[in-house]
């Protein structure tokens, strides 16, 4: 896959605060169990690493003690078990929007190029790892998102509420919590023997865009995307489709129990049994 240039123009807040943390949020130890999932690692290769960064005041004692090694490797891969393209993560970020378009009824708002990686999880500077990954994620469809939608009276309060009264600055900044899923595509680019950077790739379904970092408020917007649509209607419709399937197997039945009880030939009812069973499953 072509290599392109590693650009962070957004920040990527992927500290665990307390009031998202039932939530899946996509932090390093996820996005390292991803990175296997994906890359095929070996959670055996790449344990010395995984205990240096998630279990670091444990580290020196774990070298030397095969049982918590074992032990550590068996939750390593039920971690990587667990990721799933069909599970929603998100991770918290930060970028600003533009002027109201007053037409679209939004701000606008493009905080992803088609090259724009958030950094999730650094390198780290240590003589005893044999490996040394650098990952971060891509999205596939960030382009799409280009305006922060918002009625006319909220975004003039908005706008007069961040305007600074003594220089008339207008605060842009919005803290965003990105919801996405991951794909199978990933980009390998090795650095040195040792130090990898890893890209994975993910489809955002949708964006909440909050007034400050605690996400305790109703948000300030709502952006969807073609993808969490079209997602969605498919999820709509194989519901519908398994909700059509009980009436379709009754529909059958009573038709097989009514010839049975009517003494209906044998292979006349072998006929009417063969045409309802393939208009329903047509």
């Amino acid at each position: 896959m072509r290599k392109t240039a590693f650009i962070i123009p957004i920040i990527a807040l992927v500290s665990s605060y307390g009031f998202i943390s039932a939530q899946t949020l996509f932090d390093g130890q996820k996005a390292f169990s991803a990175m296997l999932k994906h890359n095929g690692g070996s959670p055996e290769q790449f344990i010395n690493e995984y205990t240096y960064r998630f279990n670091n005041k444990n580290y020196n004692a774990l070298q030397d003690d095969e049982f918590e090694q074992a032990k550590t490797i068996s939750g390593l891969k039920s971690e990587v078990e667990s990721i799933n393209n069909e599970n929603e993560y998100f991770i918290a970020s930060v970028s600003a929007f533009g002027k109201y378009n007053f037409e679209k009824a939004a701000f606008e708002f493009a905080p992803f190029t088609e090259e724009t990686n958030i950094e999730i999880l650094g390198n780290v500077f240590s003589y005893r790892l044999t490996t040394n990954t650098n990952i971060s994620l891509r999205f596939n469809n960030g382009t799409e998102i280009s305006s922060l939608p918002m009625p006319y009276e909220k975004a003039n309060y908005l706008v007069k509420m961040r305007k600074d009264k003594r220089t008339g600055h207008v605060d842009r900044k919005v803290h965003l919590k990105i919801y996405f899923n991951l794909t199978d595509i990933v980009e390998i680019e090795d650095v040195t023997d040792t130090k990898k950077k890893i890209t994975l790739f993910a489809n955002i379904t949708h964006i909440e865009a909050y007034e400050n970092s605690e996400y305790l408020t109703v948000p300030l917007a709502n952006i969807s995307t073609t993808y969490q649509v079209k997602k969605e209607s498919e999820k709509a419709k194989a519901q519908e489709e398994k909700n059509k399937k009980p009436d379709e197997i009754n529909a059958v039945n009573n038709l097989n129990t009514y010839l049975h009880h009517e003494n209906v030939d044998k292979e006349l009812k072998a006929k009417l049994m063969k045409t309802a069973i393939e208009h329903y499953t047509e």
